[in-house]
């Protein structure tokens, strides 16, 4: 415990957390999280915004997307959208996060125009949009290369991305559960080259489902690797698998007590 709160734990140690009593665990992770951060919290009020729901990718977990599941595709007019911001805007609101399905018939230059428009009438508002996911499967859709993709991005008014599309980072897992999506790989290469660009992102990790404990850890040991290079994530987010309208199947839900354990060790494993 004491080596745990003062220095860096490795995959062995870190899965070894998992059998700890969760309030001694609860425990090691606010000291760690008063030492580091002191009792400052952090949050923002945004709004999301998915401008459509028809995907060109399957995953089995998602209740989102348009399918036999969901039978009812949408997708949004600018026009919308504005209307959505100028309101968010009226009521002080400091963020507008926009991200979507993978829709071929909403082209790369649809999203690049709505996001100039919305900072050319607001541009005191934070734009978060387009996941990793979303950046390969443009860069697949019009042949450009992350990094023109991503300069396009901000030169039409984009903050910051958001951390969606992380999923697990295991390989055999995301075969599974989203198969032909964004690899590992590809989605750590795409932030790093974000963050390059002096821009910030955040990070999930999609948990409760067919993974396994040590897929978590490898997930988050990952994610440390990368801020460790680039310093460039904001926060991570620990997703919990909602079983209901998808195609996983996934009869139990993931207990209160995995859940917490989860939170407390990567409060524990993520000190950067």
């Amino acid at each position: 415990m004491t080596k745990i709160a003062h220095e860096r734990i490795g995959v062995a140690e870190a899965t070894a957390l998992y059998e700890k009593d969760l309030f001694e665990l609860g425990e090691m992770a606010d000291n760690i999280r008063r030492r580091l951060h002191g009792d400052k919290s952090y949050f923002n009020i945004n709004r999301h915004i998915n401008p459509t729901n028809v995907c060109k990718d399957v995953c089995k977990f998602c209740a989102y997307s348009a399918s036999r599941k969901n039978p009812n595709p949408y997708t949004m007019s600018h026009d919308d959208i504005l209307r959505i911001v100028d309101d968010i805007v009226q009521r002080d609101i400091k963020e507008v996060h926009i991200v979507s399905a993978h829709n071929p018939d909403t082209g790369l230059q649809w999203y690049l125009d709505i996001f100039r428009k919305i900072k050319q009438r607001h541009p005191q508002l934070h734009v978060k949009a387009l996941t990793a996911a979303e950046v390969h499967f443009l860069s697949e859709q019009y042949g450009k290369s992350y990094d023109e993709l991503l300069d396009l991005m901000v030169e039409n008014g984009v903050d910051s991305m958001p951390g969606g599309g992380a999923e697990i980072f295991d390989e055999g897992v995301r075969d599974y559960i989203c198969k032909g999506k964004v690899t590992s790989d590809q989605w750590l290469e795409i932030h790093r080259k974000w963050h390059e660009r002096g821009k910030k992102s955040n990070v999930t990790m999609l948990f409760g489902h067919v993974e396994e404990r040590k897929h978590r850890i490898d997930h988050m040991l990952r994610i440390r690797d990368l801020q460790d290079e680039t310093g460039g994530f904001n926060c991570f987010i620990p997703l919990v698998y909602q079983p209901e309208n998808n195609f996983l199947n996934i009869k139990e839900f993931i207990t209160a007590n995995e859940i917490l354990k989860t939170m407390a060790i990567s409060r524990i494993v993520l000190d950067n």
